[in-house]
């Protein structure tokens, strides 16, 4: 097209048919150039490795412990752990410029179409709450009881769990008395992804320049429990074990809100908050019957874990004249 001005109709033409061209072109290949400066398609890489990872067999699709989940609803990945195996094998092939955050990541996905935002009211969530039933209904308060041998995965059923329940902004509260890092971890990261970190407190007697501080005589029922919790702290001969001892105070007074609240609320709609204790049997107590009891109509949501069912059972009759039944609805998973 030599000599053609670019003023002229022809030339005009021309040259905005070669841009639209140009751009059908970028959009078809998926290449942004503003968002691509070093050059590095990334969504391409990402859609590359999903690839490689579900044909080589690396991630499986609808078994225990898959990546891959198809549903109903369409093609489930599991995240963050997606994300990871996703880093490490283009990071294995020596790709430059690939992201490792998976909000980050996640965000790609999204914006290139390849994932989809759950909405919720105005707002696009990243992630889709996956769970069974039971869980997934967030307006029924139900207690849960898991049940497994040691290394069975209880506590990483914690991990989903907890991080599920801050990432909807429940309240949360953690009891564990043998401290697992990784639950611990799981709790502060998922507070961090939603900007709010101050909302992660921990508590922990062995750390005390890290830990959170409590006061564990400043509420009881009865004036009696100020000297057995004292007594209880203090290490003896005869086995007492104050780590256990904090964790029984903290559900005698988690007992105590759920009668308050039990009590003095009748009626009205309560914010549920989601209370979480591992190894259960280090910690069963008078008031840990109480709070199966009045949990469920405090709007507290119980998630225990124990190694075997039996040491979850009040007191025999003969030490407690009148012993509580449990009217909390569980599920045993």
């Amino acid at each position: 097209m030599a000599g053609i001005d670019d003023e002229a109709v022809l030339g005009s033409l021309v040259t905005e048919a070669d841009r639209v061209s140009v751009e059908r072109d970028l959009r078809e290949n998926r290449i942004d150039p503003a968002a691509t400066s070093l050059g590095v398609p990334v969504d391409r890489y990402l859609l590359d490795a999903m690839r490689s990872l579900a044909r080589g067999g690396r991630w499986q699709i609808n078994v225990p412990g898959a990546r891959l989940w198809m549903l109903a609803e369409g093609l489930q990945l599991v995240w963050p752990s997606g994300a990871e195996d996703m880093v490490a094998l283009l990071a294995a092939d020596r790709v430059p410029g690939i992201p490792r955050d998976p909000e980050t990541l996640a965000d790609i996905l999204l914006e290139w179409g390849l994932a989809v935002p759950r909405q919720e009211g105005d707002q696009a969530r990243r992630y889709w709450r996956l769970a069974p039933a039971p869980l997934a209904r967030d307006g029924q308060v139900v207690t849960f009881f898991v049940v497994g041998t040691t290394g069975a995965g209880k506590t990483r059923l914690f991990d989903l769990l907890v991080t599920q329940a801050v990432l909807r902004g429940k309240a949360v509260v953690i009891i564990d008395p043998k401290g697992d890092q990784d639950l611990r971890n799981a709790a502060e990261r998922a507070c961090r992804s939603l900007n709010a970190p101050e909302r992660f407190v921990h508590f922990h007697p062995t750390f005390p320049r890290e830990s959170a501080r409590i006061a564990p005589l400043h509420s009881f029922n009865h004036a009696t429990e100020v000297a057995s919790r004292v007594a209880a702290l203090i290490p003896s001969e005869t086995g007492n074990d104050p780590f256990k001892a904090i964790g029984s105070i903290l559900v005698a007074d988690l007992a105590a809100v759920a009668g308050d609240r039990y009590t003095t609320t009748t009626g009205v709609n309560l914010t549920p908050v989601n209370v979480f204790i591992d190894e259960a049997a280090e910690v069963v107590n008078d008031p840990f019957i109480q709070l199966l009891n009045k949990g469920r109509g405090a709007g507290l949501r119980l998630t225990v874990a124990t190694p075997r069912p039996s040491p979850i059972s009040p007191p025999a009759p003969a030490a407690r004249p009148s012993p509580v039944r449990s009217s909390a609805t569980s599920t045993t998973w």
